[in-house]
């Protein structure tokens, strides 16, 4: 069976980047709207700056730690799609809406009594009210991102996401200049005014989502109105995800918890840094989700059309967007960073640039090697390999993450030490994947051909 997502030939560049492209911009404008935040606040003030990176990161734990579930959704929709049984579609989207839905008293309790217990004191006191806002809006962008997204990347429709994300970007900023300063009858909110900014947004982009999707047209050929718990389709979301969840969830409390030592660890200045590195490094993951969500449609559709020649040729399409995107990134990260750090350098921060010009270059190394990564864990996903990549992942972030950098930080006060950690997490990842990803393919071409 043809698997045909583009006019472009099955598993070629052309087709991943045909793929991927929206994807990527997509990606790019909702990794924006936390770069937009942090921007604002190192305009704001230093202390504000460092609580807003301090404190996102705990967000994004549980919000990764639940998409990795309802982003299951892509590869039922992607499998669907190939098979042509376009009437399941629908059910599958639901799964993931009431998923979502059921995880609101969990992450309102854990804003209200555990929020204040996961940050470092120095970042509490601005960042507590920024982490609360965010964790109980997450529920509403997990079920925008997870369950409605996974409708249109699993056909190949990226573009619809794209422009949506790219409206919302905007909303995002205004939103931002809005609440953080204060305008007329709108008071200066500081940290907690970003935070209302982005839940607002978030309830934006649910709203534009359901508007398009939730159409009459879509009834009869998807079974979008089909709204009842599937608790079948909940178990094998729960199968395929809860790895990658699990993963997601122990590695983001090692790296939240190594940003509150370093808070605490090093010099203010040092930490700003830290910070202004961080950031740069979640705008730049824009290409590699966006190049891996492209992987993950390819593969699901090579998976239920059986096409493992495309699979094939697909790992080689990613890899040369790898490189493409490490040639790119070092003059951004290396050559000439002036313009992006000057974004972010807070106007009230002394900041040494031997250690700026050395985080960089770390930084760098993360991104290159973290795309390829991403990548590799994105394709053993779409074939259902999960439990692999949360040993992996658990592996390499303890061993060659977690365990180096608390120890370097107590014992030398440097931040370099979490970058050059940092890097050899995700140079070891790749090692360890790549050749797990190339046995599902043996494996799949093999049983195919005793089918024949």
């Amino acid at each position: 069976m043809n698997s045909q997502l583009t006019r472009h030939r099955p598993g070629s560049i052309w087709e991943l980047w045909t793929l991927s492209w929206p994807l990527v911009i997509a990606s790019a404008a909702n990794m924006l709207m936390l770069f937009a935040d942090r921007v604002v606040m190192s305009k704001y003030s230093s202390i504000a700056y460092q609580s807003l990176t301090g404190t996102a990161t705990w967000w994004w734990v549980f919000y990764c730690t639940l998409l990795n579930i309802a982003l299951i959704a892509d590869v039922f929709v992607g499998r669907y799609n190939a098979s042509k049984e376009y009437k399941k579609i629908g059910s599958v989207i639901w799964q993931t809406l009431w998923f979502s839905a059921a995880t609101f008293p969990f992450l309102i309790a854990i804003a209200i009594w555990v929020a204040p217990y996961l940050l470092a004191e120095k970042l509490r006191e601005c960042g507590l009210s920024y982490m609360r806002i965010l964790l109980v809006s997450t529920p509403i962008s997990v079920a925008a991102a997870g369950g409605f997204g996974a409708f249109f990347t699993g056909q190949g429709k990226t573009r619809t996401i794209l422009y949506i994300a790219a409206a919302c970007n905007v909303i995002n900023i205004l939103l931002d200049l809005l609440f953080v300063f204060g305008f007329g009858p709108f008071p200066e909110r500081g940290v907690t005014g970003a935070g209302i900014a982005t839940a607002l947004t978030q309830i934006i982009e649910f709203a534009a989502f359901a508007a398009i999707i939730f159409r009459k047209k879509n009834a009869e050929k998807y079974g979008i109105f089909k709204w009842r718990f599937d608790g079948k389709i909940i178990r094998q979301l729960l199968h395929i995800g809860l790895p990658n969840a699990a993963d997601c969830f122990i590695n983001g409390i090692l790296w939240s918890c190594l940003i509150q030592v370093a808070a605490m660890q090093v010099s203010h200045e040092q930490f700003s840094v830290f910070c202004i590195c961080h950031s740069i490094f979640c705008l730049l993951f824009f290409y590699s989700e966006g190049i891996g969500q492209g992987v993950a449609i390819v593969l699901s559709n090579a998976y239920g059309s059986r096409n493992w020649q495309m699979a094939r040729s697909n790992t080689h399409s990613w890899t040369y967007l790898t490189l493409i995107a490490a040639v790119a990134s070092f003059f951004i990260l290396v050559i000439y960073p002036d313009p992006i750090v000057s974004m972010l350098r807070p106007s009230d921060s002394v900041i040494s640039p031997s250690i700026l010009f050395h985080m960089l270059i770390l930084m760098w190394i993360c991104f290159v090697m973290e795309s390829y990564a991403f990548n590799l864990r994105m394709g053993l996903t779409a074939f259902g390999d999960t439990r692999f990549i949360m040993f992996a992942n658990c592996l390499c972030y303890s061993i060659f993450f977690a365990i180096p950098g608390y120890i370097g930080l107590y014992i030398y006060h440097d931040v370099r030490v979490v970058g050059m950690a940092w890097a050899a997490c995700y140079t070891a990842l790749s090692i360890i994947c790549f050749p797990r990803l190339l046995r599902n393919f043996r494996i799949k071409e093999n049983s195919a051909k005793k089918l024949k």
